[in-house]
C-alpha cells in the first residue's frame, strides 16, 4: 500500500532516504536480510484488505502466512545472532548543539532493522522501493504512487529496452493501430461536416 496512515514527518521521510542509502552502499548479507525483510513487508502490505485483515484460508491469506513465516526465519536469525548496537558521536556545526550521540551502523543489520521498525510505524515502507530496471536494482524512497524507478534515466533505459522485445513491438503496433484508426474516424467526422482537415 502506498498511502500511509498519517502523514509522515520530514525526520520518518529522512529514516527511510537514509535506510535505502544503507541498502544501496554495498552488498553483503545483512544488507541483504534487510532487502528481503522489505520485499516480504511489501508483499504482506500489497495483500491487506480490510475484509482480510487476519491471515485465514483463502489464498490470499495463505500467501500473507508465508510471507509472515520467511519474514519471522529473517528476525528470528537476527536475534541469534545477538549483534550489538554500536554507539558513536557526531559533531554537528550547528551553535547550540555541539555534538549528536547516533547508532554506528556502517554493516550493521541491527541498526537497519531499527529504522525499518519506524519507517513501517510511519506507514513509509511502500515507499521504500527497488528499482525496476535489473541492471540498476538501487534502492529508493518513491514520492510518487506509481513510481517504479530511482531515476528518469533508468526508467528511459528500462522502456527503450522494453520496446525491442516482442512483446513491446506487438503493444507498440496495436497502440498504432488504434491511434490511425483514431486518427481516420475524426478525419471522415470532419468531412461530413464539411470541414476540410
Amino acid at each position: 500500500m502506498f498511502t500511509p496512515r498519517r502523514s509522515a514527518s520530514h525526520t520518518e521521510w529522512g529514516m527511510a532516504k537514509g535506510l535505502a542509502n544503507w541498502l544501496n552502499s554495498g552488498k553483503d548479507r545483512g544488507q541483504e536480510k534487510v532487502a528481503q525483510a522489505v520485499r516480504l513487508l511489501r508483499g504482506m502490505d500489497g495483500l491487506w484488505t480490510e475484509e482480510n485483515a487476519v491471515p485465514d484460508d483463502s489464498p490470499g491469506g495463505q500467501q500473507r502466512q508465508e510471507l509472515w513465516r520467511r519474514l519471522r526465519v529473517i528476525l528470528d536469525g537476527l536475534e541469534n545472532q545477538r549483534s550489538l548496537l554500536r554507539w558513536r558521536v557526531v559533531p554537528l556545526k550547528t551553535p547550540r548543539r555541539r555534538h549528536l550521540l547516533d547508532l554506528a551502523w556502517d554493516r550493521d543489520p541491527g541498526h537497519a532493522f531499527l529504522l525499518l521498525r519506524d519507517v513501517t510505524n510511519a506507514g513509509l515502507s511502500g515507499n521504500l522501493r527497488e528499482c525496476k530496471l535489473n541492471k540498476c536494482s538501487k534502492w529508493f524512497l518513491a514520492t510518487k504512487g506509481r513510481q517504479q524507478f530511482c531515476s528518469p534515466h533508468c526508467q528511459e533505459v528500462f522502456w527503450e529496452d522494453y520496446r525491442h522485445t516482442q512483446r513491446g513491438r506487438d503493444e507498440m503496433a496495436a497502440y498504432m493501430r488504434k491511434f490511425r484508426n483514431r486518427k481516420k474516424a475524426e478525419a471522415r467526422r470532419k468531412s461530413k461536416k464539411g470541414v476540410k482537415p
